[in-house]
């Protein structure tokens, strides 16, 4: 016999809320919405009906699952209204992947294997060759931010330092803008920082999160050296450290790498 399903009610009618409502909607019965925001208490989401917080309790439910990023001070707040604290759940994405992953079995599960297999390889490789473009005399593109998007955002800038080398800051580029550009609206911007950032591209971010993960060794002198070990390397080969570094690029990682020193 079937397991009966239970009545959800989904706190957070944004984009949080719209995956959870498509990963729930499987497994329980969704029965309404509530948002915080009055506006969204205006109008359905997807096709149910979006309740204030205060109107939770009146309503015939099992559990209360939290899809927004402040889940911890929306959990206060339920449990000020009275909600019983085992209600309270938080919407968890892996369940959008388990989904996904057991639909394609056994297909998925072989891809999976042999990506978590590659995984260490591809990181090892894409961070020397990335940090060896900082020794080259040319900016290497294949390493611009890995993605079209990101790579786009790059050459605008890489555009303004090569117009500021060629004319000077008090000059007129021809190919900014639609012509005839006055480099002097550019005043805010440092040329060496722009060299830094096209040449630093492919270098800073992956050194950074590498350094961020070598501090993790402080741990030792607490946890031993197996536990540090771990963090280590499950940290280094994962896909969080892959995507941040040669993916994002984000360059918060420089100020990231000094955290667990602190």
């Amino acid at each position: 016999m079937l397991l009966k399903k239970k009545k959800v009610i989904l706190f957070g009618s944004g984009s949080t809320g719209s995956q959870a409502y498509d990963a729930y909607k499987y497994l329980h019965e969704v029965i309404c919405f509530s948002d915080n925001d009055e506006e969204k208490i205006t109008r359905p989401f997807k096709s149910l009906e979006v309740i204030a917080p205060r109107e939770i309790s009146k309503r015939e439910f099992d559990l209360v699952i939290i899809a927004s990023m402040f889940n911890h001070s929306i959990e206060k707040q339920l449990l000020e209204l009275g909600i019983p604290a085992k209600k309270i759940k938080s919407y968890s994405p892996s369940l959008l992947e388990l989904r996904s992953f057991l639909a394609g079995f056994p297909a998925n599960v072989i891809h999976y294997i042999c990506s978590l297999a590659f995984n260490p390889v591809a990181i090892v490789g894409t961070f020397f060759a990335s940090t060896a473009t900082i020794f080259k005399p040319k900016s290497d593109f294949r390493f611009n931010h890995f993605e079209p998007c990101n790579g786009l955002n790059s050459v605008f800038y890489w555009n303004i330092v090569h117009n500021l080398r060629k004319y000077g800051y008090g000059g007129i580029s021809p190919s900014m803008g639609s012509g005839n550009f006055e480099l002097s609206m550019f005043w805010y911007f440092p040329i060496v920082s722009g060299f830094l950032y096209k040449k630093l591209a492919p270098f800073l971010p992956p050194i950074s999160f590498a350094a961020s993960m070598l501090s993790f060794i402080l741990l030792e002198q607490d946890s031993g050296w197996l536990y540090a070990s771990c963090v280590l390397s499950l940290g280094v080969f994962s896909y969080s450290f892959y995507s941040n570094s040669f993916l994002a690029q984000n360059y918060n990682s420089f100020g990231w790498a000094f955290l667990p020193l602190c």
